[in-house]
C-alpha cells in the first residue's frame, strides 16, 4: 500500500524538476517563500511558507500533517495534472508497478554447489539479464527524441503563435510537455501551465496577452528536448499593474509619458493605499545593444513606505535574446536574505552571499543607479558608491526588451544607455521634483 508520505516525496520531486531545484531536503526559508509565491501566481491559491513547511516535515508536529483539499488540488494543478485525485491515482499506479517487479525479482536460494549444469545455466542467464539490462537502460534514456518549430507573425499583443511539435519515444515511456515559457516571467496566469501531450506530433495555438521575452519548451520531467525563443514587442513602453486581485492589468498612459501609478489611476483601478500593488513598465523588441559592453544610468525613487508589500522596492530585467537576462532587485533594509541578482549564468542569492547587502535601498528615497558591463564583469553603482561586482561565463548576447518593476508609489526619471560612448538609449519619463 503506498502511504501518504510518498505521494509527497513525487510530488515534490515533481516540483524541484520543473523549478530547475535540488531536491526539498536542501532547501532553505527562500526557496519556500519564492514556492509559495509563484503558486499563486500560477494557479491562484495562496499557500503559505509554513504550510509548504509542514507538508514536508519541516516544522516540528506529532503527526504527519494532510494539508486541505484545496492545497492538495492547487499542487497537482502546478505540476500539470487537473486534480489531487488525478495525481495520486498516477503516483499509486507508479509506485505499485514498481513494488511488483521488485517483488518478482527477489533471488531464490539454491543450492547449485553439487550441480555443474545449473551453474552454467544461473552465468549464462546473468549475462543475459546484465546485457539486455544495459541495452534497455541506454535505449530509453536516448532513444527519445522531439523539435518544435514556431510559426508566428511579428507584431503587437495579442500575438499568436503556431506551435508544432513531433516527438519520437521509441519505448520510452515518458511524459511530454509543451512549455510556453511562463517560468521566465514575474507573473503568470493560472492557464499558463505546462501543457501534457498525448499525441506524438500536432500543432497548438497559444496567444501571447502580455510583451515579453519566452522560451517555449517541448519537456520531459527530466530533459528539454528543443526550444525556441519568441520575442512579443511592445508599443514602446507599456505599464501593467499587478497584484493578487488585479492580474497584469494595463495602465493608461499619461501624456507626458510618466512611469508611475498616480493617484487617479489608483483610485480607477479600485486600489487603496494599503494595497499590495506593483507596477511593470515593459518595452520589447524596440532596440537592440550588445550585453556585455555597455553602460547604463537610471534614476529613480522608490514607493513610500505603506501597504503590505514586504522585501520589494525596485526591479531591473534587461532581456538577452536566446534568454540569458541581467535581473537585479533592490529591497529594503533589513529583506537582505531576500536580496536575488542573476547575470547570464551566474545567480546570487542574499541567503548566500552577504555582499549583496550593499543593494539594500530606503523606502521614499531618490537613487541613480549606474550599471558597468564590459568583458563579462559587471559593476553596480548606487548614488556613486560601488556596491557590488560580478563576474560571469556564458554571454548576454544583445538586449532586445528591458522591465522596470517598482513597488505602486515608486517613480522612475530616466534611463540612459551607452555603448562604445555612444547614447543607444535616452528616455526622460518625468522630471525629478525640485528640491
Amino acid at each position: 500500500m503506498v502511504k501518504d508520505h510518498e505521494i509527497i516525496d513525487e510530488l515534490f520531486n515533481f516540483i524541484s524538476t520543473k523549478l530547475d531545484w535540488e531536491s526539498k531536503e536542501s532547501w532553505t526559508n527562500y526557496h519556500f517563500n519564492k514556492l509559495s509565491d509563484i503558486i499563486f501566481k500560477e494557479v491562484c491559491v495562496l499557500i503559505s511558507t509554513d504550510t509548504l513547511k509542514r507538508i514536508v516535515g519541516k516544522r516540528g508536529s506529532l503527526k504527519p500533517y494532510n494539508p486541505h483539499a484545496e492545497t492538495k488540488n492547487a499542487l497537482a494543478k502546478f505540476i500539470g495534472y487537473s486534480n489531487w485525485e488525478e495525481f495520486e491515482h498516477f503516483i499509486v499506479n507508479k509506485l505499485n508497478n514498481q513494488s511488483f517487479e521488485s517483488n518478482n525479482s527477489v533471488n531464490k536460494v539454491y543450492n547449485v554447489s553439487k550441480n555443474p549444469f545449473l551453474q552454467k545455466t544461473i552465468i549464462i542467464t546473468s549475462i543475459i539479464v546484465v546485457g539486455l539490462f544495459v541495452f534497455v537502460f541506454f535505449y530509453f534514456n536516448t532513444s527519445i527524441k522531439g523539435s518544435i518549430l514556431l510559426e508566428y507573425d511579428i507584431k503587437n499583443t495579442p500575438m499568436m503563435v503556431k506551435a508544432q511539435y513531433n516527438i519520437d519515444k521509441g519505448l520510452k515511456n515518458d511524459s511530454v510537455w509543451l512549455d510556453f515559457g511562463y517560468n521566465q516571467q514575474l507573473n503568470v496566469n493560472h492557464d499558463r501551465v505546462p501543457i501534457y501531450l498525448e499525441n506524438s506530433k500536432g500543432s497548438l495555438y497559444h496567444s501571447y496577452l502580455i510583451p515579453g521575452l519566452f522560451i517555449v519548451k517541448l519537456k520531459t520531467s527530466k530533459s528539454t528536448l528543443d526550444s525556441e525563443v519568441v520575442i512579443v514587442p511592445s508599443k514602446g513602453w507599456e505599464s501593467f499593474i499587478k497584484n493578487p486581485y488585479v492580474s497584469y492589468t494595463n495602465l493608461p498612459k499619461s501624456e507626458n509619458e510618466k512611469l508611475f501609478c498616480s493617484e487617479i489611476d489608483r483610485a480607477e483601478w479600485g486600489l487603496q493605499p494599503h494595497d499590495d500593488y506593483c507596477i511593470e513598465h515593459i518595452n520589447m523588441g524596440n532596440f537592440s545593444f550588445d550585453g556585455d559592453n555597455f553602460d547604463a544610468e537610471i534614476k529613480f525613487k522608490t514607493g513610500i513606505s505603506t501597504g503590505s508589500i514586504a522585501c520589494f522596492d525596485f526591479k531591473l530585467l534587461f532581456h538577452g535574446n536566446q534568454g540569458n537576462p541581467i535581473f537585479l532587485s533592490f529591497l529594503e533594509e533589513g529583506c537582505n536574505q531576500f536580496q536575488n541578482l542573476q547575470v547570464s549564468d551566474v545567480v546570487k542569492f542574499g541567503n548566500k552571499d552577504n555582499t549583496l547587502h550593499g543593494l539594500s535601498i530606503r523606502p521614499d528615497s531618490s537613487y541613480t543607479l549606474n550599471i558597468s558591463n564590459h568583458n563579462k564583469k559587471m559593476t553596480i553603482t548606487l548614488n556613486k558608491t560601488k556596491k557590488y561586482e560580478i563576474s560571469y561565463h556564458l554571454p548576454v548576447q544583445d538586449i532586445v526588451g528591458i522591465k522596470l518593476n517598482t513597488k505602486g508609489r515608486g517613480e522612475i526619471y530616466y534611463m540612459k544607455v551607452w555603448q562604445n560612448n555612444r547614447l543607444k538609449i535616452n528616455e526622460e519619463f518625468m522630471k525629478e521634483p525640485s528640491l
